[in-house]
């Protein structure tokens, strides 16, 4: 499968970086959620976009790379504490846009975490903007870079040597150095076209349908805004790094 079918963007969060903001967003329990930090995930080549990306699944044992740091504490000179530090998105900035330009949809689909059978559905070939406000709970975790660099000279640059009994090449895949978790936040879909208006009633029906976790809202001629509002922590975007890049 290509990007599209993962992802809704890779979007640039001011002062932290690049992320990779996922298509469905995953309760962060599960394995291709929150431990998908510290861990090997597989690079992959999409043709049709021309592109390199991360597939959002395990390649090895979750979070390899945060095993290996925490049993090496004392000969990285790594002080007491958490590996893993957290952020307040609030840190960084009050929402996230996608605009059109860097969105990896184009056809008609339907929006996140909104079931196919509700029959909501926009084309993405004529999103304007895409945009999350994911409220005061929204958090970035993070591996400092400086922590797995200190790893990769610790092995002299040989991923091999971080446990022998990994068969998949780690310095030929990818790395999940942050997170982007969130609850009970809410994002709008903003269409450069009018939406039509059967779309309020296929909205009525999908609430029906859905049920008090997710809800539509039909904001205006050209948005649509939907909250997810189940209390559940949601895997919402990550970033990953190459295993040469730390050196």
């Amino acid at each position: 499968m290509g990007v599209a079918s993962y992802y809704l963007a890779k979007q640039l969060i001011d002062g932290f970086g690049k992320m990779y903001f996922r298509k469905v967003f995953v309760e962060a329990t599960s394995a291709s959620g929150e431990p998908l930090l510290g861990s090997v995930v597989k690079e992959t080549y999409d043709w049709s976009n021309v592109a390199f990306f991360p597939e959002p699944f395990q390649l090895t044992t979750p979070r390899l790379i945060l095993t290996a740091i925490d049993a090496r504490r004392e000969a990285l000179f790594i002080p007491p504490g958490p590996i893993v530090l957290v952020d307040s998105l609030a840190a960084y900035t009050g929402s996230i846009t996608i605009d059109s330009k860097v969105s990896f949809q184009a056809g008609i689909d339907s929006l996140p975490n909104i079931p196919v059978t509700a029959g909501v559905t926009v084309d993405y070939g004529k999103m304007k903007s895409f945009t999350f406000d994911l409220g005061p709970n929204a958090q970035l975790k993070y591996v400092p870079t400086d922590y797995m660099s200190r790893l990769y000279r610790f092995v002299g640059g040989d991923s091999k040597l971080i446990d022998p009994h990994v068969a998949v090449r780690i310095d030929k895949n990818l790395i999940v150095d942050a997170v982007l978790i969130a609850k009970n936040f809410e994002y709008v879909f903003e269409s450069s076209e009018n939406l039509g208006a059967d779309l309020k009633a296929k909205i009525d029906q999908a609430n029906a349908q859905v049920g008090v976790e997710v809800s539509l809202t039909m904001v205006d001629e050209t948005k649509i805004a939907a909250q997810i509002k189940d209390g559940k922590d949601y895997l919402i975007a990550f970033k990953t790094i190459e295993w040469h890049d730390l050196g």
